[in-house]
């Protein structure tokens, strides 16, 4: 059976230019890398299983195999395998809709570090974030700290990030440090751009003011042989990519 989410996808040739971008700045966006096609279906498939909020939506890709291959794609694990320079797994996958006029749509998570939460000492995971729809400041897109993965796992006040309590913002709340304080970076992404940020990388986002919701699918991935927090929401497991 075709389905719109296919492993038929060719790989990304990575050039020197992004590779050393990403090591530098500890994020990458690649533009295009999903049609139209794709990020519908791929926001169609998540609709399909959203609550009257539209909360954050974590491993569905385990039940519905058409959303598992968007892990596995040629075109992504690629990238992945050419930025970590080894063989890699999927851990874990969420969907972030921030729909405009819901409870979720102002949720601004405070700077912190994904790595905070799975605890790779090597800091060697990464997550991608697929834009299904465009993003920009006012509707709700990331922010990062360029540089600040070269930092390791920085100190952090937990904090409840999922299904947290009305009115209170999510996020590992870190202590970056002041020389960073003038290096944050939003990021802006169209339809189909492939946002690819550094485990260590401490970022954030904005609240969504518009009427224009901002659904990101993000898919956290691991260097092969790491050892990682399996976590309580998360259930972070490792799949294989090939």
């Amino acid at each position: 059976m075709n389905t719109v989410l296919s492993l038929n996808t060719p790989t990304y040739n990575l050039s020197q230019e992004e590779y050393n971008f990403f090591h530098e700045n500890s994020y990458l966006v690649i533009k295009n890398l999903f049609s139209e096609e794709e990020c519908d279906r791929i926001y169609e498939l998540f609709c399909e299983h959203a609550d009257e909020n539209f909360s954050a939506i974590i491993n569905l890709d385990r039940e519905i195999p058409e959303l598992h291959n968007v892990m596995k794609m040629p075109k992504v694990v690629s990238i992945i395998e050419s930025l970590v320079d080894s063989e890699a797994y999927g851990l874990m996958t969420q969907m972030l809709f921030k729909e405009a006029n819901t409870t979720y749509a102002n949720q601004a998570w405070t700077v912190h570090q994904d790595n905070a939460y799975h605890q790779s000492q090597s800091g060697a995971t990464l997550t991608i974030n697929i834009a299904c729809k465009d993003a920009y400041v006012e509707n709700g897109t990331l922010y990062v700290y360029p540089g600040t993965h070269k930092e390791g796992i920085l100190p952090f006040e937990p904090r409840k990030s999922f299904r947290e309590d009305k009115g209170e913002q999510p996020g590992n709340n870190l202590s970056l440090p002041e020389k960073y304080f003038d290096k944050k970076t939003n990021v802006i992404m169209k339809k189909g751009d492939m946002f690819i940020l550094h485990g260590n990388c401490a970022h954030g986002s904005y609240g969504n003011t518009t009427e224009f919701s901002r659904p990101l699918y993000s898919i956290t991935y691991i260097k092969k042989g790491e050892p990682f927090l399996v976590g309580k929401n998360a259930n972070r497991k490792e799949f294989s990519l090939h």
